[in-house]
Parts: C-alpha cells; structure tokens; sequence
C-alpha cells in the first residue's frame, strides 16, 4: 500500500470580516466570534482577539493553524 502525503501551503492574508459582535463582555461573546470566524475549518485554529479598553474588538489573529486534532502554541 502507497502512503500519500498532502503538502499544503498556508498564506497569511489580510481580509475584513463583518462580526455579529464587537464588543467581548462575556465568555460566549468570545466563542460567537470564534464560531463566525473558523466555521468549518477542518484544522485547529488558534485566534487573537485584540481588545481596547471598551472591550471592543479592534483586531483578530489568526496566529496559528495546526494539525486535524492539535495546534501547538507558545507565548515565548
């Protein structure tokens, strides 16, 4: 049996997305957001929210995708 490899590349790109949200005042605030921005990714995906003093979202990451069960970060 041949063992098939898939190689995929991952760009890092800029894009605006309309939220439901923005403001994070609330633990399901934060996991609405998650939802609406990874959907249905096949991989783990690590976010950043970044938030000013309001709590109001002024920036999200994507600082890391990982693997189908597993994304390894590190806050060095």
């Amino acid at each position: 049996m041949e063992t098939i490899y898939e190689i995929q590349r991952i760009k890092q790109v800029v894009t605006s997305v309309e939220v439901k949200r923005s403001i994070i005042r609330q633990i399901p605030d934060a996991a609405d957001l998650a939802i609406d921005l990874i959907g249905d990714e096949d991989r783990e995906v690590f976010l950043v929210a970044c938030l000013n003093v309001k709590m109001e979202i002024v920036a999200v990451h994507r600082a890391h995708i990982g693997s189908l069960c597993a994304t390894t970060v590190h806050p060095m």
